[in-house]
């Protein structure tokens, strides 16, 4: 086990055989301080994601939940696992993607639920050897168990994700 301290900065960490990333989504705290913002944090996400690579191929889990501050109900719920690629495009700029296994659930809009798979495409900048930023679009095909019929959605790239090395052997 090595410290983010003793990894190659000029490769980014790339050359380890195993790497494990957890980040976060950084639309809520972007909403605070961005002015007029439109993100939308009532909508199920994955709050917190956990990727492990071995070379440029490996796994992903996300998981998400969010309550009423007052009635602590449900407000939505976000679980995904799959298979996840990260290829390196140019420079600090990475290729990513994937295919989830995904389950959401929103508990204000009907059309929020799904049960499917979703594959995924996106981009990660990666600012130093520690630290990344991600954005990725993907199609979900699926089941809305609340409609009772099949489902089909494009997810644009609209939301950020925080990314932190925190082991690599």
């Amino acid at each position: 086990m090595g410290s983010y301290a003793q990894f190659d900065s000029s490769e980014y960490g790339l050359n380890y055989r195993n790497r494990h990333y957890v980040g976060f989504d950084a639309n809520a705290m972007l909403g605070q301080i961005i002015p007029f913002s439109t993100f939308q944090n009532g909508a199920p996400f994955a709050s917190i994601v956990s990727r492990r690579i071995w070379g440029e191929r490996g796994y992903r889990f996300a998981a998400g939940i969010d309550f009423n501050s007052s009635s602590f109900e449900l407000n939505n719920f976000y679980l995904s696992f799959g298979l996840t690629r990260k290829q390196k495009l140019q420079g600090k700029l990475y290729w990513l993607k994937g295919f989830d296994v995904r389950i959401t659930a929103n508990d204000d809009f009907d059309d929020s639920n799904f049960i499917g798979v979703a594959p995924y495409w996106g981009v990660e900048y990666q600012v130093n050897k520690v630290f990344s930023l991600s954005t990725e679009a993907s199609l979900d095909f699926g089941f809305n168990p609340v409609i009772g019929d099949l489902d089909f959605q494009l997810r644009p790239p609209l939301r950020i994700q925080c990314h932190f090395l925190v082991n690599s052997r």
